[in-house]
């Protein structure tokens, strides 16, 4: 009696390899509201940051306008994603 053999992909000089029904590609997690909250909270973070460098002087001129920008961007992100995570959840 002759078994039919499942195709074989990879390098079985190492290790021999698992069989079909177990090679199943399994689905990502569902987290997109983890992923957007986990976004908030960087640029959060990161905005604060230069925004503190900003107020509190320690930047040079140049610097003031890169984080200025830069915060800027970050502070319009915040706002315009803020009510994503209550529709989401």
């Amino acid at each position: 009696m002759a078994t039919l053999a499942a195709p074989r992909f990879g390098n079985e000089s190492f290790t021999g390899l698992s069989r079909g029904c177990y090679r199943r590609v399994l689905a990502k997690a569902h987290t997109p509201g983890m992923e957007l909250t986990g976004r908030l909270l960087f640029v959060g973070v990161v905005t604060c940051y230069l925004l503190g460098r900003i107020f509190t002087g320690d930047a040079t001129p140049v610097e003031t306008v890169v984080y200025g920008v830069t915060a800027a961007f970050g502070l319009e992100f915040l706002v315009a994603s803020w009510g994503d995570v209550w529709r989401r959840a």
